[in-house]
């Protein structure tokens, strides 16, 4: 468990540091140095090419996580390390052609100049999900979260201004972030290579029985569900530059970035549960599945609220601060149901993985397939009609829906249970925050956009102090939050 608070923290603290230099490229310099069109082919870019790289893993990543504490104590690593480079052997060349058809057939919208691009976007991203994936499951997930929310956010902001100062096209401001992308790659292979991370593996018994059966039938299920997941998450992206254009998509994308930040707080812990339920599920250990379950529910509730409710209240700030600040005002309603989507899954606790790794683990993929079409079918009837604002909707009650639907699913079938009469209140105080904060925004009337900012934001920031440190909504932030109060009193007195 020390491991465990060790590898979050750090993955916190990497990740509350590219969101700085996440908010200076997002927030500041894209919507200062590129048009909106521009920022929306760049993500869209990224978001294609993240997609087809997750079909190309071909579902090994959950494999390793559910089997590899297995095969250290039954003898058959060897394998199944080797099985993880057969299978990238395949895929990377097969998501290629994918990637191609696709491109070539299936969409009209990105010229054919662009595809060169999308193709060099996507071996990169392969790259680095398949070094992420390894590092993590070997349970160095701060390397991890270093090179992909520190080192590539740095580099991103670094062609910014060298673009500011040198003024170099846009296809050679590709090529500097494809750059960037590059070294990201090269900082996880080293991390992989000079730890020499599962590299040279101890064969306990080469006679040991390799469950390939097993091992290909979850991973048969999580090339689609591993796919689906992704496209869900992307899919906003790819039908916002479908169905109206890719000016459209840079606004929607900037407006993706302050939403996401809603997670940021619980990104460290979400990166290492995984590899825990994994091992939970190994053991059949259900009690601490459940502790764990409550936990990641309880926690994320109470932090990833308040953050939310912090954006709601310092977006108008935000907007008069960014360059070209009211192009992009006209997306405040997505940051408001993006970032609800968040708060929703994370306040639903890690549902999503803990079926992923049980034995039912099939259900995830009816489950995410059900929420893909759910999205897919509302952004065709809600972004036509309500534009970008359609768009988040449609991705806020697709979550919800998703996340009820596998709360009621584990609590039936394993009797896990992530709420409890506190999470109630933790609730109950989230919405009526809400509600203050949009009153503020909407009905009083200042001059100063930053005073109403702040007359919005701290009383909730007071109250959500008193919950934390005298009731126990969230034990383990009372208990973090006790020890910086001791840790202050120490050194004043």
């Amino acid at each position: 468990m020390v491991h465990v608070r060790r590898q979050s923290v750090l993955g916190s603290i990497f990740a509350i540091v590219g969101v700085g230099f996440g908010f200076l490229n997002s927030g500041f310099l894209q919507p200062k140095l590129l048009t909106t069109e521009e920022i929306g082919l760049l993500r869209y870019f990224i978001s294609l090419s993240g997609v087809v790289a997750s079909l190309a893993s071909l579902g090994m990543p959950p494999v390793l996580v559910k089997y590899l504490p297995l095969s250290k104590t039954e003898g058959y690593e060897e394998k199944l390390h080797r099985l993880f480079a057969i299978f990238l052997g395949i895929g990377i060349p097969l998501g290629l052609v994918c990637l191609s058809i696709y491109l070539n057939y299936f969409q009209d919208k990105l010229d054919p100049t662009w595809f060169s691009y999308v193709y060099e976007f996507y071996i990169l991203v392969c790259l680095i999900s398949t070094s992420v994936a390894w590092l993590d499951v070997h349970g160095l997930i701060s390397k991890s979260i270093f090179a992909r929310d520190v080192v590539i956010k740095v580099g991103f902001v670094t062609v910014l201004v060298g673009l500011y100062f040198f003024g170099f096209s846009f296809q050679t401001f590709l090529y500097f972030i494809e750059a960037v992308y590059a070294a990201g790659v090269v900082i996880l292979i080293y991390t992989i290579f000079s730890k020499n991370i599962g590299l040279k593996l101890r064969v306990v018994n080469r006679a040991s029985e390799f469950p390939l059966k097993a091992i290909l039938s979850l991973a048969g299920f999580s090339i689609i569900s591993n796919s689906l997941n992704f496209l869900k998450r992307e899919i906003d992206i790819l039908m916002v530059a479908d169905l109206i254009d890719f000016s459209a998509t840079g606004i929607y994308a900037i407006m993706m970035f302050f939403a996401v930040l809603v997670e940021i707080p619980g990104r460290g812990l979400n990166a290492i549960a995984p590899i825990r339920f994994g091992q939970l599920w190994a053991k059949n250990d259900m009690r601490g599945l459940n502790t764990l379950y409550h936990k990641t529910s309880q926690n994320q509730l109470i932090i990833s609220g308040l953050v939310y409710i912090a954006l709601l209240c310092v977006m108008p700030v935000a907007f008069e601060i960014m360059p070209n600040g009211e192009t992009y005002s006209a997306g405040y309603m997505v940051v408001v149901w993006l970032g609800l989507a968040h708060f929703t899954q994370l306040s639903f606790g890690d549902s999503g993985r803990i079926l992923y790794y049980s034995e039912k683990y099939r259900y995830n993929f009816y489950f995410t397939s059900l929420m893909l079409v759910l999205v897919i079918s509302l952004n065709w009837l809600l972004i036509p009609k309500y534009g970008l604002n359609g768009a988040g909707f449609a991705t806020f009650l697709s979550q919800l829906i998703l996340n009820i639907i596998r709360w009621v699913f584990l609590k039936e079938n394993f009797n896990l249970q992530p709420f409890n009469k506190d999470t109630l209140k933790g609730f109950v105080l989230f919405s009526l925050s809400v509600i203050y904060a949009l009153l503020i925004q909407y009905l009083v009337k200042f001059e100063s956009t930053f005073l109403k900012s702040v007359i919005a934001l701290l009383p909730i920031i007071i109250c959500y102090y008193l919950v934390i440190r005298y009731t126990n909504n969230a034990p383990d932030l009372k208990d973090r939050l006790n020890t910086y109060y001791n840790k202050v009193r120490e050194i004043l007195t």
